[in-house]
């Protein structure tokens, strides 16, 4: 499935006096650009481990429905709700499915599947025939984030912060897996 997201979260799960904490700085003249790499470093962590840590809006597109009553599988992780399924039907009209012929199967692994006695509608041959709408996070709020993300979040911005450049000079170089092991019990999928 190809996914757009649609709404972004309306916070970040580290506040700037978060960030400016971890990073030890005390002025201000920084500010922009921290809140800038928070978010950078929230949507790089969410793209690596799969999942959405702050509620978002998100549409998934498929060419068609999987075959028989295989599931929908929603990779943004930790799935709240389904606000639609949409299709284009064989006659080429969209059609929106009644919530009561699919099941949502919500978690950090959701999906859709057909309810008991139901099976996927036939669609036309078109890209993007199939439209699911969905809400994905943690929650609303900060503190719904795991802490373990949370830090991940405040060490990758503190190595942005410091390293503002695309290339050291003169100095050894030594990746330290501390985000790695931060985050990589939340993939989704494998690395």
């Amino acid at each position: 499935m190809d996914y757009a997201l649609t709404i972004a979260p309306m916070v970040e799960p580290v506040t700037l006096a978060e960030l400016k904490a971890h990073c030890v700085v005390s002025h201000s003249e920084d500010d922009t650009t921290l809140t800038v790499m928070g978010r950078a470093a929230r949507r790089y962590l969410e793209e690596i481990t799969g999942r959405s840590f702050i509620t978002q809006t998100w549409q998934a597109y498929a060419d068609k429905f999987p075959c028989g009553d295989q599931p929908i599988k929603l990779d943004r992780g930790r799935l709240q709700s389904v606000a639609s399924v949409t299709y284009v039907d064989a006659d080429g009209i969209t059609q929106t499915m009644d919530p009561s012929v699919y099941q949502v199967v919500d978690g950090d692994y959701g999906y859709l599947c057909p309810a008991y006695g139901q099976s996927w509608p036939d669609t036309r041959s078109v890209p993007r025939a199939l439209t699911v709408i969905f809400k994905a996070g943690y929650g609303d709020a900060a503190d719904t984030v795991p802490e373990d993300l949370a830090h991940a979040i405040k060490l990758t911005v503190g190595h942005f912060y410091e390293q503002r450049e695309t290339e050291v000079v003169g100095t050894i170089v030594s990746d330290l897996p501390t985000v790695g092991m931060l985050v990589d019990i939340y993939r989704l999928w494998p690395a």
